[in-house]
């Protein structure tokens, strides 16, 4: 595997910076085995339209890890409250047809067509109902950008997204935004259209405090105020 891999990445050393982020072209196949080899530098993603490897500057591991495992136990915390079927994953790759590979923090899986899918362990996987990004590029409004239209072409409905707007690296203020896809992108709402009851300053609460078992108390506390709406949002999903 190691040969395969510095083999197809001889051929392919256009090295670049971009917008803060490292633009390596190379066939989405080589991305590939470096992928299912575990050889992919953190912050890669590949962007099939341009037929490259992304990789982005990584937010500190302090308070960027930590953070996306609150929202990873709010939505376990969710599914076990509400009796709802419905799987979290982290940060598997999603696989589109457009050769995009992306790597959210977290992901969901409500619908019942997708969790049926999952069940098949076939590649490409279905694409999540709900992908959450913890401030992915800090640097670059541009890259923001960039990513959200890939998930647009892998089709996926709804984004989370917060975002470190001041503070410090153990206590940084931030942002949320919760996108909806519409016909030419993504809209910001007011409330979750997967999770019904949550709104932006739900996850600006949640992931503000510094101490890390505060937060993980504080996913259960709103799991548990949400459950009632989900359960019926998605009880009533034909199967």
């Amino acid at each position: 595997m190691a040969g395969r891999i510095a083999a197809c990445l001889g051929e392919h050393s256009d090295l670049r910076l971009e917008h803060g982020a490292l633009i390596f072209p190379m066939p989405v196949e080589c991305y590939d085995q470096m992928m299912d080899g575990k050889s992919l530098p953190r912050g890669a993603c590949y962007n099939g339209l341009r037929g490259a490897m992304e990789v982005d500057p990584v937010p500190n591991g302090r308070y960027h890890d930590p953070r996306a495992t609150t929202v990873f136990n709010l939505l376990q915390g969710l599914r076990r409250a509400s009796g709802a079927r419905a799987y979290v994953g982290a940060t598997a790759p999603l696989e589109g047809t457009a050769s995009d590979r992306r790597h959210p923090d977290a992901q969901l899986f409500v619908s019942p067509a997708k969790l049926a899918a999952l069940r098949t362990a076939s590649r490409p996987a279905p694409i999540p109902d709900l992908v959450v990004e913890i401030d992915t590029t800090p640097l670059s409004r541009e890259r923001e950008r960039v990513r959200l239209a890939a998930y647009g072409r892998l089709g996926v409905p709804e984004v989370w997204v917060w975002r470190r707007t001041g503070g410090t690296e153990a206590e940084p203020k931030g942002r949320a935004t919760l996108l909806v896809a519409v016909a030419d992108g993504y809209e910001s709402v007011e409330t979750s259209m997967i999770v019904p009851g949550l709104a932006p300053l739900d996850l600006e609460e949640l992931l503000r405090d510094p101490d890390d078992l505060a937060r993980d108390e504080q996913s259960e506390l709103l799991a548990q105020r949400l459950a009632p709406a989900f359960a019926r949002r998605w009880a009533a999903t034909p199967t």
